[in-house]
């Protein structure tokens, strides 16, 4: 591996290139989802919260963003009561909306998933940086520590990468399926 420490950061045009700093000794590509490989439309995370609460099913249900990041904190707090770990999924945040059904609450974990998918992106350097890792035989896998499990996270990186992309990830790691 060359001597990298000159580099005090990288620009955007530059992420491609990343692989040529490394020999063959590199076995593993490890990119996070969001703010890395996967982008958002919006200037903070929290934001896609507004945006949900104007989808039609938030919109009939009255839910607000603010119903939802407090509804996510309190299920963070039980979850550390209940076993210690602040791990939590979609289902944790919606079931403690106690006034709706368990289908209203299905419909709107699926209505969140399907904002997150309107508002993200796929980074275009980072697809490339997976590509080239591929090409050099390096396995890719992305990691979340958000609340999305692996098959809701799945879904959204393939509404936005192309196949190829998706094919060359090994392996998706959530924090919440590893509690």
């Amino acid at each position: 591996m060359r001597d990298t420490s000159h580099r005090e950061q990288i620009k955007t045009h530059d992420i491609p290139k990343i692989m040529e700093d490394f020999d063959d000794s590199v076995k593993v590509l490890s990119l996070d989802c969001f703010d890395t490989l996967l982008w958002r439309e919006t200037a903070t995370p929290r934001d896609v919260f507004a945006m949900l609460a104007d989808h039609p099913v938030a919109r009939r249900l009255g839910i607000t963003p603010h119903q939802r990041i407090s509804a996510a904190a309190r299920a963070h707090r039980a979850k550390a009561l209940e076993n210690g770990s602040t791990e939590i999924d979609l289902g944790d945040i919606y079931r403690l909306f106690t006034s709706l059904s368990d289908k209203e609450r299905e419909l709107l974990a699926e209505a969140e998933i399907r904002t997150e998918m309107n508002v993200c992106f796929a980074f275009s350097p980072c697809v490339e940086l997976i590509r080239l890792a591929h090409a050099r035989g390096i396995k890719t896998i992305v990691v979340s520590d958000t609340y999305l499990r692996e098959g809701e996270l799945r879904r959204l990186l393939a509404r936005h990468l192309p196949a190829d992309v998706m094919q060359a990830i090994s392996k998706i790691h959530c924090s919440v399926d590893y509690g």
